[in-house]
């Protein structure tokens, strides 16, 4: 919700409805910059919140899986702080590797479930 209304104000700021055209250049690069941000967020979070739940389903153990469920909030946050600030920076690299860590494992995890029958689906 918080990087949808980055957006959102930003669109008001800048008369900009619909894209990411603004008139100043840098008014639009701001703008694709808070619309990536969002967008990313939604690349990621189904896919990652599918695999949390179909593994729980299996009884697996759920402190494992809230750990990684912490790292990935976490993940996140530091991802939409650092794809505002200039690149490199540490904040959006940590949050990228987290992100590919727990998708990686918990795609795993998922396999290795649906391999040993553990009741996947």
């Amino acid at each position: 919700m918080a990087l949808s209304l980055r957006i959102v104000e930003l669109r008001v700021r800048y008369r900009v409805s619909l894209g990411e055209r603004a008139t100043d250049p840098a008014q639009a690069a701001e703008l694709q910059q808070r619309v990536r941000a969002h967008a990313n967020l939604g690349e990621f979070a189904p896919f990652l919140l599918i695999l949390l739940g179909l593994i729980e389903q299996t009884g697996a153990s759920r402190l494992l899986l809230g750990a990684i469920a912490v790292v990935l909030v976490l993940a996140r946050l530091a991802h939409a702080i650092g794809i505002h600030k200039p690149a490199p920076n540490p904040y959006r690299a940590v949050g990228t590797f987290a992100t590919f860590a727990a998708l990686g494992l918990l795609s795993l995890w998922a396999l290795w479930l649906a391999v040993q029958g553990g009741g996947l689906l």
